[in-house]
């Protein structure tokens, strides 16, 4: 019996959250089919479990991978996560040579984005995950999205039944039902025995607007120093989410408050590589200077505030010279 499977590996803010939250349905609805979407022991992404199994080598998590992939009730199985593409290579090297000698086709998807606004995500991630905004000009955020599927396409060029299928995120939003639409259009034209149709858009992540994170950046800095509290953090009606990318200053000019020399080289080769390498094109990213020395006016004038009453009021200040 010949055995697929489908890799999703991202990368990160990509829309993979939807693409999960899509198949999370699909599996509960699909159990007796011959198409399986493994959920892991401790009911999170399988994907990440699988990971951390290669990671540190741990038999028994290996062998519980192993009988998942080795139930005879299934011959394809999909997995999803964008640990697979963020995780070490070493790691990576380990995890494909286990896949490529369990499966017959393993087709890898992933979804890349405009170098420019995927930075500006990739760093507004780091600030939810709170990291302080201070921290953030040094954080180690350079790797490209190139850099990340680098590994996966090396294996696919090598070993044969190894596939790699690049699609543009800016491309897969605009199907009728969102990226999760798109990549079940994926694996439908893979032929896989009985994937469903996504009959809605499903929209997993939320963002912020650009001065709600650089709020949430400075009050990361004054949680990690301990001036304010985790019930006060978690108080701020001005953080509250919104759903989808509802300010444009978001996804175009957020990357500019924190513009590096470093990052803007990570930009110009993510955008040489994939397209040179993938065959995806996208245009050279223009930095505003006025727009990033009125920002960095703005984070200096945070950084010197000690408490969240001089912030609101800097933020007000702001909001009436922008009226």
């Amino acid at each position: 019996m010949s055995r697929t499977l489908v890799m999703h590996v991202g990368v990160g803010k990509t829309g993979s959250s939807s693409i999960q939250k899509a198949l999370e349905a699909f599996s509960d609805i699909n159990y007796e089919g011959k198409t399986k979407y493994p959920i892991s022991p401790d009911s999170g992404l399988f994907s990440e479990y699988m990971y951390r199994a290669f990671e540190s080598d741990c038999g028994k998590d290996k062998n519980a991978v192993d009988n998942v992939f080795s139930d005879e009730q299934f011959s394809e199985f999909i997995i999803s996560g964008e640990a697979l593409s963020h995780g070490n290579l070493l790691t990576k090297f380990k995890l494909m040579d286990y896949i490529s000698s369990k499966f017959d086709k393993v087709e890898i998807v992933a979804y890349v984005r405009e170098p420019n606004k995927w930075n500006a995500a990739a760093s507004s991630q780091l600030l939810i995950d709170g990291i302080p905004i201070t921290d953030l000009a040094k954080w180690p955020y350079v790797v490209t999205q190139y850099g990340f599927l680098e590994v996966f396409l090396e294996y696919a060029k090598s070993i044969k039944g190894i596939r790699l299928h690049i699609h543009k995120f800016e491309d897969a939003i605009k199907h009728k039902n969102g990226i999760s639409g798109h990549f079940f259009d994926i694996l439908q034209s893979l032929n896989l025995q009985d994937v469903p149709n996504v009959s809605n858009n499903l929209h997993e992540n939320k963002s912020y607007d650009i001065l709600q994170y650089i709020w949430l950046g400075h009050l990361n800095r004054l949680l990690k120093t301990e001036k304010i509290s985790h019930q006060e953090y978690s108080d701020f009606a001005f953080l509250n989410y919104r759903t989808g990318n509802s300010n444009k200053l978001w996804s175009e000019k957020f990357f500019q408050f924190f513009c590096t020399e470093k990052a803007l080289q990570a930009i110009s080769y993510d955008r040489l590589m994939l397209a040179e390498r993938f065959g995806v094109e996208y245009d050279a990213v223009c930095v505003n200077p006025q727009l990033v020395s009125e920002s960095n006016s703005i984070m200096s004038k945070f950084s010197e505030c000690s408490n969240v009453n001089e912030m609101i009021k800097i933020l007000e200040l702001h909001q009436l010279e922008v009226k």
